[in-house]
């Protein structure tokens, strides 16, 4: 038993029978075909154009790189994850601050919780005892 459908497996037989055991497996790896258009002299050239600033100001994003990638192509448009993709080889990663509390207390509002919270106890805090009971008096387990 298999999980393909009887249709596919006479496909299959049929695709083996004609073209031998090389015709079976995935064939889309030996299309003939380049899986990316990120080629090295691209590449070469988006990385001193990072160097810059992008033409509308702020920072680079993958958008932004695929525009550039779909004009230098000549292309009409690049899928931003290939933008995504071009950052990534040229070694760039996410960079972004971290948010701002916006509930962030002023330096004088600081100072004050400060003198007026107290200051943790340097004493070890007691174990919690697991012997015996307090809930409840204590009981026999014998027989009277």
């Amino acid at each position: 038993m298999t999980s393909f459908a009887q249709r596919w497996i006479e496909q299959l037989a049929a695709r083996y029978n004609a073209e031998g055991p090389e015709s079976l497996g995935d064939l889309r790896r030996r299309n003939g075909s380049t899986a990316t258009v990120l080629k090295p002299d691209l590449l070469a050239e988006l990385r001193v154009r990072l160097n810059e600033p992008p033409d509308d100001g702020g920072l680079w994003t993958s958008a932004k790189v695929a525009a550039f990638l779909a004009r230098e192509l000549g292309l009409e448009k690049v899928a931003v994850q290939r933008g995504w993709e071009a950052l990534k080889a040229c070694g760039m990663s996410i960079q972004a601050p971290r948010p701002k509390n916006p509930k962030v207390a002023s330096p004088e509002e600081a100072a004050a919780f400060k003198k007026t919270s107290k200051t943790p106890s340097r004493r070890k805090p007691r174990s919690i005892q697991s012997d015996r009971s307090r809930s409840s008096p204590a009981t026999s387990t014998g027989s009277a």
